[in-house]
């Protein structure tokens, strides 16, 4: 089987697992794709942060979700973005980060609006 197949597959399971609330299985799926290169790579990188959050492990979400805020894939920056933000600000109590987070957002979210009006 090749590798890009294989992480599919793992992925699907780890998403499967997310379904019926089995966290530790997901988590170590989620966690043994960290780095792979496959179409939802980011979508799982995502929900790997989520477990982390879930999991108090905060420094491990955060990472991740600096690295999708970067990223070229919009909604995903977006929701990256939003949990950074609410973590800045609530956890770490750095208002002026989660500001200007947010202030990237609200540029980021009207950049997606003229895009889907013109489609």
């Amino acid at each position: 089987m090749d590798a890009v197949k294989e992480h599919d597959e793992k992925y699907a399971l780890a998403r499967w697992h997310l379904a019926h609330r089995d966290v530790q299985e997901a988590t170590k799926h989620l966690r043994e794709l960290t780095g792979a290169d496959f179409e939802h790579a980011n979508q799982a990188a995502f929900d790997l942060s989520l477990q982390y959050k879930r999991l108090n492990e905060w420094d491990e979400a955060v990472r991740i979700w600096e690295t999708l805020f970067e990223s070229s894939d919009v909604h995903l920056a977006l929701k990256a973005g939003i949990e950074l933000a609410k973590c800045k600000e609530h956890r770490q109590k750095d208002a002026k980060s989660a500001l200007s987070i947010t202030e990237s957002l609200l540029s980021f979210s009207s950049l997606s609006e003229r895009d889907t009006k013109r489609a």
